[in-house]
């Protein structure tokens, strides 16, 4: 452990290579974080009146097998996802985030679960990303993939919402009516 004011000099190539056999050494499905960073996950999420996606997500973590693929779209919910999905096998974490754009985690999904059909893939993603994503939704079902998507419902696009509203910005436009998916 190094103070806060410490700093750590280190040559890139041997840190990068030190890193990647730490990394390769640990057997699949032991990157588990801990109850404390969990114990840290967004309190203020005010969900739809149901389900609190808190304790969805890490319910789901213990219950799905760590051997899994996990896609997850841009939005809110990310922070929420990433604390309580967090038993992670190796490579097989896609954040849906090319150009902060919603709306692209499912499309990752597909062309994991089409890569490692042997895998379930897990597609956690928004509200408002599910809806720009319902053709393909239809795909993944046309083509029999083993995928389960969940929806992280709170009827707006919720980073708008939280990042400007406290600004006193009208972020009307960012809400929608609840959508029974």
């Amino acid at each position: 452990d190094l103070p806060a004011s410490s700093s750590v000099v280190a040559d890139a190539g041997q840190t990068a290579r030190a890193l990647t056999a730490a990394v390769a050494a640990r057997p699949p499905g032991t990157w588990v974080v801990d109850s404390a960073v969990r114990a840290r996950a967004p309190r203020d999420f005010t969900p739809v009146p149901g389900l609190d996606p808190r304790l969805l997500l890490s319910r789901l973590d213990s219950l799905l097998p760590a051997a899994r693929t996990l896609c997850l779209d841009s939005g809110h919910f990310l922070a929420l996802a990433t604390m309580m999905m967090t038993t992670l096998d190796g490579p097989h974490v896609n954040f849906g985030q090319d150009a902060q754009s919603v709306g692209l985690g499912l499309a990752h999904a597909i062309g994991a679960a089409m890569a490692c059909p042997e895998r379930l893939t897990v597609c956690v993603m928004g509200d408002g990303g599910a809806a720009m994503s319902m053709l393909e939704l239809a795909t993944a079902v046309d083509a029999g993939l083993s995928l389960l998507v969940v929806i992280v419902n709170d009827a707006a696009y919720g980073a708008e919402v939280h990042d400007f509203e406290p600004l006193g910005l009208d972020v009307s436009i960012a809400r929608f009516p609840v959508r029974d998916w």
